[in-house]
């Protein structure tokens, strides 16, 4: 490596919009482990650790988390909610899984920064220890000047990394973290030859599930290189016919999808 260049230690500041109420209940309980299928052998969630995940804020149980938006939502006189209303706001703060700072002290500070940024209440905060990497979500009532309204907290990508800027110059740069985002090119290609080189001498490190999440998000993101190098012929598509009564019959789209799939944090 480099003289003088320093390895950014992850911090993602990652937001979400979860636009509907069932969504905030799926969301709440993943963060409080109430979904049992995530707690599998194969599952990238540890379940001997489960027990040193942490509560900052809200209550205990995703169904309280729920009760106390639709109060909130209820004291700020709104009497109706749009079908496609964002009932919250997710972020998700996350550490490297070798880090060395107080992550419990940077967690709480970041929860009290994000509150006090968006001036919006949190619904929960649930710091999480028992993956490979700390790290924190935190749901947040879109609630702004009595009226919810998530679209104007998430807003665009120069508002986004308008927050991200922010949130580092007043928390990440406090506890010594370099800001990632201020890579230039070159540091870029040293940063991904560094992670070739450490795939390579230990090989084994890929079956890390969160390394392969990750891996996974940015191919898919464009496969079509990597599938040509690697002649990775196209997936055939299969068509499956339905007969009249199963299309009537039919739940929709989504229907079966587990909730353990709705969240890879």
């Amino acid at each position: 490596m480099e003289r003088g260049f320093r390895m950014p230690e992850t911090q993602l500041l990652r937001i979400k919009k979860l636009s509907a109420k069932h969504k905030l209940n799926v969301a709440s309980k993943h963060n409080l482990r109430e979904i049992q299928k995530e707690l599998g052998a194969d599952r990238h969630i540890n379940p001997n650790l489960t027990h040193l995940n942490l509560l900052l804020r809200g209550p205990s149980t995703a169904i309280e988390i729920v009760d106390k938006a639709e109060q909130l939502i209820k004291e700020a006189g709104i009497t109706r909610m749009r079908k496609d209303a964002v009932w919250a706001v997710e972020y998700i703060i996350s550490l490297s899984p070798i880090t060395k700072i107080n992550s419990l002290s940077y967690f709480e500070d970041s929860a009290t920064w994000i509150e006090n940024y968006t001036g919006c209440p949190i619904l929960s905060a649930t710091v999480h220890l028992d993956e490979a990497a700390p790290h924190m979500h935190i749901l947040l009532l879109p609630l702004i000047d009595g009226k919810m309204n998530g679209g104007r907290l998430v807003g665009y990508k120069t508002q986004l990394a308008s927050l991200q800027k922010e949130f580092y110059r007043e928390v990440s740069k406090r506890y010594g973290l370099a800001e990632a985002s201020t890579l230039t090119g070159h540091q870029k290609g040293i940063v991904a030859t560094n992670i070739l080189r450490i795939l390579k001498e230990d090989p084994y490190r890929i079956c890390n599930p969160d390394v392969q999440n990750e891996l996974k998000r940015l191919i898919k993101g464009s496969p079509y290189i990597l599938k040509d190098v690697l002649q990775i012929p196209d997936p055939e598509v299969s068509i499956i016919k339905k007969t009249f009564t199963g299309i009537m019959t039919s739940k929709g789209k989504g229907s079966s999808r587990p909730e353990s799939e709705v969240y890879a944090l």
